[in-house]
């Protein structure tokens, strides 16, 4: 297949996307919300743009954080600790309790290990 010009200069195929990947939490939201509370709609979109917004800003913000005690520590490897440490200077309460040991579960889920039924 022939290149084009620009193709051939800048070595990037011109139909591509670059930058960063926009991905959207809705779906997810509203799969959610369907198994905590069945009869739940969420008719209007700007309040699922809201809730969107409010998840993509949490794991922003998560893994920021999680980026500065990486470097604070020395390490190249993004670990389920640095996470939960992480988590553990956002959150306060019950949240934070709660969101390590959802966390804590999924990643024994994740690797084969047998689930604590705390959570």
């Amino acid at each position: 297949m022939a290149k084009s010009g620009a193709e051939k200069k800048s070595g990037k195929k011109s139909g591509k996307k670059s930058g960063k990947k926009s991905g959207s939490f809705s779906s997810y939201i509203l799969k959610i919300g369907k198994k905590v509370h069945p009869n739940l709609t969420i008719e209007h979109q700007q309040a699922l743009n809201l809730l969107d917004g409010i998840a993509d800003q949490l794991i922003s913000d998560l893994t920021k954080r999680s980026g500065e005690l990486m470097q604070y520590q020395k390490t190249s490897t993004l670990t389920s600790k640095a996470i939960q440490a992480a988590t553990r200077t956002m959150m306060s309460g019950s949240m934070r309790t709660r969101a390590n040991k959802i966390g804590k579960n999924a990643v024994l889920k994740v690797a084969g290990l047998p689930i604590s039924e705390e959570a």
